[in-house]
């Protein structure tokens, strides 16, 4: 005999939704604190690379720079090839403080309900995958082109971009939820924020 399918609850279906929903918006948080952590290990190696005299023959973009966001890896690649050293990796610390902070700041509060952050997130992370391809292929960074350095910076935009994606499904899961158990009419735009902020 078999047993009858267990009834899944409001506050169940409604908690994990809101859960998954922030858990998948970090990742936000992550890619940009992978941009200051990348940022720091590409100027280590290409001063390592500076100290051999051989500062355009190292291995470029290191893995650490591949870790970064596409625009990082080709600005910091033009102040490598057109300022001093010195110079150069402070442009590339400073960018990559400024541009982390920005996507950490999208996770954070995207995680709060902030639908316009999450989408807002979505789309430059997306335009940065666009980039991704001309940075290897038709800048100049071609000619240091490696395989294993994309992979890294392909597969760290395809799960950043999953979860946003997952994160977008879940937000309007837990609005569906809310007009299926509680609310018969469609909820307020405060009401919406309140509810994924608060994950009550």
């Amino acid at each position: 005999m078999k047993k009858a399918r267990k009834e899944v609850s409001y506050v169940d279906a409604h908690n994990k939704a809101v859960k998954l929903y922030q858990k998948a918006t970090l990742f936000f948080m992550w890619a940009g604190i992978l941009c200051v952590f990348a940022a720091v290990i590409g100027v280590i190696q290409s001063a390592a690379g500076a100290s051999n005299g051989n500062i355009t023959d190292f291995t470029w973009p290191s893995s650490g720079f591949a870790l970064s966001l596409s625009i990082n890896i080709y600005l910091s690649y033009l102040f490598l090839s057109s300022l001093d050293m010195v110079m150069a990796n402070f442009l590339i610390i400073l960018i990559s403080l400024v541009l982390g902070a920005g996507f950490a700041l999208i996770g954070v509060f995207s995680a709060r309900g902030k639908l316009w952050l999450l989408i807002t997130g979505l789309a430059l992370y997306l335009l940065d995958f666009a980039l991704s391809f001309f940075v290897y292929f038709a800048s100049p960074l071609r000619s240091y082109f490696i395989w294993t350095n994309y992979a890294f910076t392909l597969a760290l935009h395809v799960v950043i971009l999953a979860a946003g994606i997952v994160a977008l499904i879940e937000y309007y899961r837990v609005l569906d939820i809310e007009k299926r158990f509680t609310k018969p009419h469609t909820l307020e735009k405060e009401e919406e924020t309140e509810v994924i902020a608060s994950g009550e």
